[in-house]
């Protein structure tokens, strides 16, 4: 699994979930889709 977000998981939550830290643009390059979980506000909307 690669993941982006604003600050990266610690290594012991990355490993437990075989998750890798990916800078947006890298991420885009590297995946064949993409699944935004983000919550349902008006700023979201």
């Amino acid at each position: 699994i690669y993941y982006h977000q604003r600050t990266p998981h610690p290594k012991k939550v990355e490993e437990a979930f075989d998750a890798t830290y990916l800078p947006f643009d890298d991420l885009l390059s590297k995946s064949d889709f993409i699944v935004l979980i983000i919550p349902h506000t008006p700023e979201t909307e």
